[in-house]
């Protein structure tokens, strides 16, 4: 019994090293094979266990196929390395540096306080207000980032609605920012969609180490409330990088990929048609998140209100605080009115570009419209901004003293602020799935998994299939990376499509849409992990709600795209991008 404890001891210890050195051994078989599908089979395999266990840091194990391809021979290392840094990237790295704008003008509390005030103060309608708030950020701006700045706000709030007075947080609110700040520095820095378990101290030590909430001392029925806040905001950080097509990672995977796949073609997806496609969806993914919370975890007496006196003291106590809250934060200074101009104007640009009802910006430049892509727009206006100065200029002595001496004016964003902020290692990783799908495509191992998963689900109706993947893709984003396992699967449903002459956007777009639906485990996304540090909740609240989330985010899913999807993206026919493909049916 204790050499079985001994051992047992060192895997716990050195189980890491144990996946690193036998993964790739326990592999071996099928390079016998000798095909060029059977080798990069093995990358792909590889690539998935480190993802799935992140022996290694995601960005690491992103770099393989630089290896790996020109070793097995299935791509050279120029056209390896060619994908890490396509037009998604830098769309990416554009609308990033304008998030981290909105995040140092504090422009997005202003909005998240404000918003707040207009819902009133009862807790379903609060929570609502959370849930807006923080899915409208996180369209735009990191997940982490934005329920990094709205628990500390939530807790508060808490504070006042369940009538706790723990002293420790009466001033919670108006030190929110502060927490949102130092968090930056770690979890902030971090896209939406991506864990990194060996940061995970720091982020609780620096972001979470002084939010408590007195949860001992509450009812059960104040304790249902806090679960639900709590989970609402993460819920709603998950749902909304799925509005927008910069929002989160596996949208990006999506649009390089069918670039990849289909060089130069017309695909459909623009910045706009993205929008109208998921914006309904999306709304349809909050309110059921937000119903269901109330199912759950909110008893009769917070549904239909406590005793009279004490629900209108804490009413009037939560309505004041977020009024002082707001009050406090002054007029909108000039550093808020540049950054929220800049913002407006990349998104109209983003959405003008292509509109489809309409000619679009680009039609202005004739035959090169096709040379220009919404990165090109989100890179113009990340370079004024470091230039742009967060105060207000001085206008050549206009508007100072003949004898006062100009000041220099910072920029709204500066490099070393990017250097601190940007989740550099999130570039890699979309890389890496650009270049492990450009793999995928040239070995025709994705032809090979399409067919033979063809001929076993043959006797299914298409809806079935695809209802069979989006289900599996759903839990298996539960214990990895959103980014990795979009970039996976979706080669693999694009050949699917091909080899059942369907629409390739059928089967794409929930295979991009269902990694964002992470809402069981603390570890299957960052903003999952920053509300379970807080202590109220159990894994087990957030598996059982997180599991009847996840099929009530799959039927919406579904439904869909075979409803308002299959005739906004016209689903219905096989087009002409993906026809002139020309790729040869191995089945």
């Amino acid at each position: 019994m204790d050499a079985a404890k001994i051992v047992l001891g060192d895997i716990k210890v050195y189980w890491r090293s144990i996946i690193i050195v036998f993964a790739p051994i326990l592999l071996i078989p099928i390079l016998t094979i000798g095909t060029n599908e059977s080798y990069c089979a093995y990358a792909v395999l590889l690539m998935a266990i480190y993802w799935m266990t992140e022996v290694l840091p995601l960005a690491v194990t992103a770099f393989f196929p630089i290896f790996l391809f020109p070793l097995f021979g299935i791509l050279d290392v120029r056209k390896t390395c060619q994908s890490y840094l396509k037009d998604t990237n830098f769309l990416f790295v554009g609308g990033l540096i304008v998030a981290i704008a909105v995040e140092e003008s504090n422009l997005h509390k202003r909005i998240a306080l404000k918003v707040l005030s207009w819902v009133g103060a009862r807790p379903r309608w609060l929570m609502l207000g959370f849930m807006a708030v923080t899915a409208f950020l996180s369209m735009w701006i990191s997940n982490t980032a934005t329920t990094a700045m709205m628990v500390p706000i939530a807790i508060a709030v808490l504070e006042k609605l369940t009538e706790n007075s723990n002293p420790n947080n009466i001033a919670l609110l108006e030190r929110g920012s502060n927490h949102a700040n130092a968090s930056n520095s770690t979890a902030v820095a971090r896209r939406n969609t991506e864990r990194f378990p060996e940061k995970k101290d720091e982020l609780r030590k620096k972001s979470l180490a002084d939010i408590t909430l007195n949860y001992e001392q509450m009812t059960p029925q104040d304790r249902g409330v806090c679960k639900a806040v709590l989970l609402s905001i993460c819920y709603a950080a998950n749902i909304g990088g799925t509005g927008t097509l910069t929002g989160t990672g596996p949208n990006l995977v999506l649009r390089g990929q069918l670039d990849a796949y289909y060089k130069g073609a017309d695909t459909g997806i623009t910045f706009a048609t993205w929008m109208g496609f998921e914006i309904p969806p999306l709304i349809v993914y909050l309110i059921s998140a937000w119903l269901l919370l109330q199912v759950v975890f909110m008893t009769p007496e917070w549904l239909g209100g406590r005793k009279k006196q004490k629900k209108v003291e804490s009413k009037d106590d939560v309505a004041a605080m977020i009024k002082r809250s707001y009050e406090e934060l002054g007029a909108m200074k000039f550093i808020e009115w540049s950054t929220l101009f800049w913002f407006l104007l990349l998104v109209v640009l983003w959405v003008m570009r292509d509109p489809r009802f309409v000619p679009g910006w680009a039609a202005w430049f004739g035959e090169r419209s096709n040379e220009i892509s919404d990165a090109s727009a989100a890179m113009f206006v990340a370079c004024v901004m470091f230039a742009w100065p967060k105060e207000a200029p001085d206008f050549f002595c206009l508007r100072r003293d003949k004898h006062q001496v100009a000041q220099k004016r910072e920029p709204l964003v500066t490099w070393a602020i990017i250097q601190r902020k940007f989740p550099w290692s999130v570039i890699m990783l979309l890389g890496g799935g650009f270049a492990l799908a450009e793999g995928v495509r040239e070995s025709k191992l994705s032809s090979w998994i399409g067919c033979e998963l063809q001929h076993a689900l043959h006797t299914l109706p298409t809806p079935a299939i695809l209802a069979i993947f989006t289900v599996i893709i759903t839990f298996v984003t539960e214990v990895t990376s959103n980014t990795a396992t979009a970039s996976i699967f979706i080669p693999i449903m694009l050949s699917i499509a091909e080899n059942l002459k369907i629409n390739p956007l059928y089967f794409a777009l929930p295979a991009t849409i269902a990694p964002s639906f992470a809402f069981m485990l603390p570890v299957a996304t960052p903003p999952n992990a920053i509300v379970y540090e807080v202590g109220a909740l159990r894994i087990i609240d957030m598996m059982i709600a997180g599991f009847f989330m996840n099929w009530l985010a799959i039927a919406a899913t579904l439904i869909n795209i075979n409803t308002y999807g299959y005739f906004f993206y016209d689903l219905g026919t096989y087009p002409t991008w993906a026809s002139q493909a020309n790729r040869t049916s191995i089945c």
